[in-house]
């Protein structure tokens, strides 16, 4: 399974928090989870469900890129782009790691997986308390930075794009 929750926009905003966490617990069986994942799944989920209201799109949530052993928080298919997603929940600042986590899994997915090879990739980090950044969108579209957002300004970022379904997700995967 290449990611341990996959969705419809849609279906997720309707689907019990409570259920996704349970098919997240689920999949994640090769180490024991911790109180601070769950708690950060769920945090996740809450932000989530409340940013992409009646956004048209796909979602994944711990997707594994391939050969390269390494998930990501989440995935978003909105429209033609495809939003690289890294959580730190309770953060009040855009570390430098974190920014180069996220370029990173964005770069992996632009190499190492054959659906983004050709797709439009944005790393975002969502650090959750942080004041809110400069966008940094020509540079993160270059996959030189992230964009840097919190829990604050995300919804208005994913309402900037055309949900028009333009990536077919089955085939993306």
């Amino acid at each position: 399974m290449r990611a341990y929750y996959q969705n419809t926009i849609a279906n997720f905003i309707q689907e019990s928090p409570e259920n996704i966490l349970g098919k997240l617990s689920m999949h994640h069986q090769n180490r024991s989870l911790e109180d601070t994942q769950r708690n950060a799944w769920c945090t996740q989920i809450e932000l989530l469900k409340n940013g992409l209201a009646g956004i048209d799109g796909h979602i994944y949530f711990e997707f594994s890129i391939p050969r390269m052993g390494r998930r990501v928080d989440n995935i978003l298919i909105i429209g033609d782009k495809i939003i690289v997603l890294e959580f730190k929940i309770g953060s009040e600042s855009f570390h430098r790691q974190g920014i180069t986590q996220v370029v990173d899994y964005a770069l992996d997915l632009k190499n190492f997986h054959a659906g983004s090879h050709d797709k439009t990739l944005i790393p975002v980090l969502l650090a959750e308390h942080a004041p809110n950044a400069r966008l940094n969108f020509p540079e993160a579209l270059d996959l030189k930075t992230a964009v840097c957002l919190n829990k604050d300004n995300f919804a208005q970022f994913i309402r900037t794009f055309d949900t028009k379904p333009a990536i077919n997700p089955s085939q993306w995967e």
